[in-house]
């Protein structure tokens, strides 16, 4: 493995992968939930040329990884703290892989959010994030379409090709907004937003992405 795309659970990753694939490049998805800090070097031996996996975020400190290049695939914060709401994945009575997974690496995030599936999110985006800024060498939104994805990846032009249009779509709703969030969720959330330039004064549609959201959702 020379290179390893990561980000966030819900933001784009797999829509990544498909796009890879697509123009033939050798990426797997080795990492999987069931990474641990006993089985990372088993993983790395088996690993594809790139990888892509949200789930080798609390490791990226480790050894094994210091010569691989780091690329953080960014997806609008607000859209990913809602798909991971809409699907319930931190409510205690949905038990799900994802949810012990990130507790068992951030046990923070469990003592202090526990029953508070909003905040556990916002702690989890934030958690994941302060991690993977400090390891990345590259940032890049999947909201900027393929063009610029595949280009940033490769640092040379790449032809996607016929592309499917609903790789990256999300059905769920809207329902929160960072003024419906406490105010340390709401700080954490909103230095994402600024941070990642996902807060706007005005709607701007990034080009090649049908699934930006307009400036209200950010209120």
């Amino acid at each position: 493995m020379n290179r390893l795309i990561v980000g966030w659970h819900r933001g784009g990753l797999g829509y990544v992968r498909e796009l890879l694939a697509g123009v033939g490049a050798d990426v797997g998805m080795t990492f999987d939930r069931s990474t641990a800090e006993d089985n990372l070097s088993e993983k790395l031996e088996k690993s594809r040329r790139i990888e892509i996996s949200p789930y080798i975020v609390p490791f990226l400190d480790r050894i094994y990884l210091e010569n691989v290049e780091v690329v953080f695939v960014t997806r609008d914060p607000m859209r990913v703290l809602n798909s991971l709401y809409h699907y319930g994945v931190f409510r205690d009575d949905r038990p799900n892989k994802l949810r012990s997974f990130v507790f068992g690496a951030r046990p923070d995030i469990e003592k202090h959010c526990k029953g508070l599936p909003a905040q556990a999110i916002c702690r989890y985006l934030s958690e994941w994030e302060k991690v993977i800024a400090s390891h990345a060498s590259k940032t890049i939104a999947v909201e900027n379409g393929p063009y610029n994805l595949l280009h940033k990846i490769y640092d040379r032009p790449i032809d996607p090709g016929p592309l499917r249009t609903d790789i990256n779509a999300s059905s769920c709703g809207q329902t929160l907004r960072p003024s419906d969030l406490p105010a340390g969720s709401r700080r954490e959330i909103g230095r994402l937003l600024r941070d990642y330039r996902y807060r706007d004064d005005v709607w701007n549609p990034r080009g090649g992405h049908a699934h930006y959201i307009n400036p209200d959702w950010h209120c």
